[in-house]
C-alpha cells in the first residue's frame, strides 16, 4: 500500500506512454496508520476484477481521489485501458469537500466530460449519516453527468441505490446496479489461509468519528451497555478484545478502563500489514463491529459477524444478505444483554455460522464478478 501511495503522489509525472493496458483506480487511499477499512479496500477491488476476470497480471495505477482532476489528469485517465472509481463510501460532502463535484472524487462536469476511456464506479457508497445533506445542487449534477458517462454506477447495497436515484431522472435509474462490496468477498479473492475456529475470541470495535451523530446524547448509556456486554460474553467463558481501525476507535477502551474499570486487549489493525491484520479477522469466533468494514471484512473472511448499527450502512448491508437480525442500534436500553446473548449462542455454535456466512457469500460473487468482467470487456 505504501508504494501504491507513492506511486499515487507522482501520478502527474507519468505520460500516457507509460500508461497504455494499464487500468487506472480513483479511490480514497489512506497514509499511514490510516483507517484500516480504507486500506483493505483498494486491494479488494483490484483482487475482485482479477479474479473475476481470469487475469491477475494486471497493471493498476492509483489516483487518490482527492486530487484535483485537470487537463494533464484527464490526458492521464484516457491513456488507460479502463478507470475504475472506487470502492469505499465516496458519496459523501464532509470528508473533502471540494467546489467540483460535491463528494470526494476531485473532477467537476467539463473534466469528467472529457474521459474518453471506459469508465465504472464500483461498489460505491452512499455513506450521509441521518440529518446530514449535500448543500446544493452541486453533487446531484455531478451524479446524473458520472452515471451518464459511466458504463454502469455500481453501489454496494440497495440503501444506496435507493438514495442515490433519488437523485437522477427515471431514464438513467436503470444505468445503476447493484456491486457489493469486494471486501464481502475476500475468503474467495484475497485468501489468507485456513481459520483457527473455536478460539472463543470476540472481537469488539467501536468508531468515534462524527461521534455526534453516532451517538447524540447517549454516549454514557452506550458506554454502560458496552460494559454490560464484557461482563456478560466473558462471564459466559468467552474473551472479548477491542479492534482498532484507527488509533481514535481505542477512545471505547480508555473509556471503558476510566469509567468502569474494564479492561479490554487492543489488536490495532491499522498498525500491522494488511494480511496480519485480516488474519485477527478471520481467526475470531465473532466480530461485533460498528464500522462498516469491521462488518463487511470478517464476513468477507467467513468469521461470524453482528453489527452495532450507528450508520444505515450497517442495516443495508446485513438487509442485503438476509439477516436483519443480526443488527443491533446502539440506543437499545438493553444492548449489553441482548447482544452479549446472542454473542455466546454464535460462539458455541461458531462452525454452523462460519458454514452459514460462506453460503452467504454465494449471493454476493454473482455481481461482483458479473460488473468485474463489464469494465474489462
Amino acid at each position: 500500500m505504501l508504494e501504491q501511495l507513492r506511486t499515487a503522489a507522482r501520478g502527474r509525472e507519468l505520460g500516457a506512454a507509460d500508461l497504455t493496458g494499464s487500468i487506472a483506480h480513483v479511490a480514497f487511499y489512506p497514509g499511514p496508520s490510516g483507517n484500516f477499512g480504507d486500506v483493505a479496500l483498494p486491494v479488494a477491488v483490484r483482487d475482485a476484477i482479477e479474479t473475476a476476470t481470469g487475469t491477475p497480471d494486471l497493471t493498476w495505477h492509483p489516483y487518490h481521489a482527492h486530487q484535483v482532476v485537470d487537463d494533464v489528469a484527464v490526458e492521464q485517465l484516457n491513456a488507460h485501458r479502463a478507470v475504475v472509481v472506487g470502492g469505499g463510501g465516496l458519496f459523501l460532502p464532509d470528508t473533502s469537500p471540494n467546489g467540483s463535484s460535491g463528494w470526494q472524487w476531485n473532477v467537476d462536469n467539463a473534466h469528467l466530460g472529457g474521459i474518453t476511456a471506459p469508465l465504472a464506479v464500483f461498489a460505491v457508497g452512499y455513506n450521509l449519516f441521518p440529518g446530514q445533506t449535500f448543500k446544493n445542487s452541486l453533487f446531484q449534477e455531478s451524479l446524473a453527468k458520472l452515471t451518464e458517462k459511466a458504463l454502469f454506477l455500481g453501489l454496494r447495497n440497495h440503501g444506496s441505490i435507493d438514495r442515490v436515484r433519488s437523485f437522477l431522472p427515471p431514464s438513467l435509474h436503470d444505468r445503476v446496479r447493484y456491486v457489493p462490496c469486494p471486501t464481502t468477498l475476500l475468503s474467495r479473492i484475497h485468501p489468507v489461509g485456513s481459520p483457527a475456529t473455536g478460539s472463543g475470541r470476540v472481537l469488539l470495535n467501536a468508531a468515534f468519528d462524527r461521534s455526534s451523530r453516532r451517538y447524540g446524547e447517549n454516549y454514557q448509556d452506550f458506554l454502560a451497555e458496552t460494559a454490560r456486554f464484557v461482563d456478560a460474553v466473558r462471564a459466559g467463558g468467552a474473551d472479548v478484545a477491542f479492534a482498532a481501525h484507527l488509533a481514535s476507535d481505542e477512545r471505547l477502551v480508555e473509556d471503558l478502563r476510566t469509567g468502569f474499570d474494564r479492561e479490554l486487549p487492543v489488536e490495532r489493525l491499522y498498525a500491522g500489514t494488511l494480511d496480519e491484520s485480516l488474519v485477527v479477522y478471520r481467526d475470531a469466533s465473532l466480530v461485533v463491529g460498528m464500522r462498516g468494514h469491521a462488518t463487511m471484512i470478517p464476513f468477507g473472511l467467513g468469521t461470524p459477524v453482528l453489527g452495532i448499527v450507528t450508520h444505515p450502512k450497517m442495516r443495508y448491508f446485513l438487509d442485503d444478505i438476509g439477516r436483519p437480525a443480526w443488527a443491533y442500534e446502539a440506543d437499545l436500553p438493553d444492548l449489553g444483554e441482548r447482544l452479549a446473548e446472542h454473542a455466546l449462542d454464535v460462539v458455541a455454535r461458531e462452525d454452523e455460522v462460519r458454514r452459514e456466512v460462506l453460503g452467504l457469500q454465494d449471493g454476493l460473487v454473482e455481481p461482483v464478478f458479473a460488473a468485474a468482467c463489464d469494465i474489462l470487456g
